[in-house]
């Protein structure tokens, strides 16, 4: 992803496309998101032959994602939770040959990649919450680029895109980054934006969960509103906490695992 920005910056290409749940909530400057993709199915799914109720007490889930260890870990104390890594297909591969019980994943990608045969269950929101941004694509451009710009504005969506922002505030608000276990969807509702917010102990011994609503043009204010909601309700004790031992890790060159971005493209003239 760094690699794409600098490329960006230097003008050596035009265009980075990201999974937007991948992004900071900070972009370096001179470069913006000049179009957000209409959202694709924003949940998570359980790649199994069965769903999380039926797995036997001790089974092992593989996963890449804290927020997702811990709201396996809260829904089922009893189950082992380790780090699953790899491209779609080797994730399902070690999934398949036994290394794991069970995995869980976006459904966007194993949507998109025809992939919904492997699916044992798709969890609504209210069950597991998704990442910031899950489900949407962001184009990313230098700012000032109005050429790029026009060129790719047919396939922004809009109401994505207000529904991104809100989220989005909500992290850069919260700080959040993957050493922290949170999650926040935002919906338009009646001509209102109903967002969810979440933030947990990795162990999923924790949680802190609450929703807001808010009109379509305060995006932001409704991003950062609720995340003071959830600093009153106790949640920065996690935040601090998880930040301390991220540092740690730091001082001990534990790298932070990010998904990849997925494309990259550079205009014709």
């Amino acid at each position: 992803m760094k690699e794409l920005e600098v490329a960006l910056l230097k003008g050596e290409i035009d265009l980075a496309v990201h999974s937007m749940k991948d992004l900071p909530a900070t972009l370096p400057e001179g470069l913006e998101i000049a179009v957000v993709s209409q959202r694709e199915d924003a949940r998570d799914a359980l790649v199994c032959s069965q769903a999380l109720n039926e797995l036997e007490a001790g089974s092992l889930i593989g996963t890449s994602s804290l927020r997702r260890q811990s709201q396996i870990k809260h829904l089922r104390p009893d189950l082992q939770v380790q780090v699953l890594r790899g491209n779609v297909e080797t994730r399902i591969g070690k999934i398949q040959s036994g290394q794991y019980d069970a995995g869980v994943m976006a459904l966007a990608g194993l949507k998109r990649l025809g992939l919904d045969y492997v699916i044992g269950e798709v969890f609504p929101v209210s069950t597991m919450l998704p990442a910031v941004a899950q489900g949407v694509l962001g184009l990313e451009t230098r700012c000032g680029d109005t050429q790029t710009f026009e060129l790719i504005q047919h396939i922004h969506h809009q109401e994505t895109a207000v529904c991104v922002e809100a989220e989005r505030a909500f992290l850069k608000a919260t700080q959040g980054s993957c050493q922290v276990p949170i999650a926040g969807y935002c919906e338009l509702m009646d001509d209102e934006l109903l967002m969810n917010a979440w933030i947990g102990q990795p162990d999923g011994s924790q949680i802190f969960q609450t929703q807001q609503q808010a009109p379509f043009q305060s995006a932001q204010h409704l991003g950062q509103a609720i995340t003071q909601h959830l600093l009153d309700m106790g949640s920065q004790a996690i935040i601090d906490g998880l930040k301390k031992e991220s540092e740690q890790n730091c001082l001990n060159s534990v790298p932070c695992q990010v998904s990849p971005t997925i494309a990259y493209y550079q205009m014709m003239s």
